[in-house]
């Protein structure tokens, strides 16, 4: 499921949000999936969302963004040498949800 910073890709979760849109809007987001960062100077991690729409429908959006240089490294770095605080820490395995403040 690796997917890079593709023209397809973000045309295909723009979409996504286009029809969470036309549901009535966001009410609540469910992040469902954090990949580990990939690439060399570019790096990117997967992600995958739940978008819970106003009407009650759910849209799952997975796409790839685009992280800081120096924190994808330093991540890399740390899992490499086996720093405690990082090695325990999985990207893979995070799950929460927020919601989507109203208006008025």
């Amino acid at each position: 499921m690796r997917r890079l910073l593709r023209p397809k890709y973000i045309r295909e979760a723009v979409r996504q949000l286009g029809i969470v849109r036309k549901h009535g809007g966001p009410r609540r987001v469910h992040v469902l999936h954090v990949g580990r960062p990939h690439g060399l100077i570019l790096n990117v991690s997967e992600l995958e969302v739940e978008v819970e729409a106003k009407d009650g429908s759910r849209h799952k959006i997975e796409t790839a963004v685009p992280l800081p240089f120096f924190y994808a490294w330093a991540y890399k770095l740390a899992r490499l040498l086996h720093v405690p605080l990082v090695s325990s820490l999985d990207p893979e395995r995070l799950r929460f949800s927020v919601p989507v403040p109203g208006r008025g």
